[in-house]
């Protein structure tokens, strides 16, 4: 199984490569560094919900050991 930070930063790898081979073209009239930088927002916006979660999972744990 492939773990999800694995996952990421394969995501991470090819958004990098889509927007330093095709960043200039338009799709839709939107420019793919446009496109490309949605997606790598959400992958923060992510990111920081798992921190979150991990967070209060932590202080759930803590409260109900202690």
């Amino acid at each position: 199984m492939v773990s999800l930070g694995f996952k990421r930063q394969i995501v991470k790898w090819v958004l990098e490569a889509v927007d330093k081979k095709f960043g200039k073209i338009k799709i839709g009239g939107i420019s793919v560094d446009k496109i490309t930088d949605i997606f790598q927002g959400l992958d923060n916006k992510i990111k920081e919900l798992e921190r979150e979660i991990e967070a209060i999972k932590s202080y759930l744990k803590d409260i109900t050991n202690g």
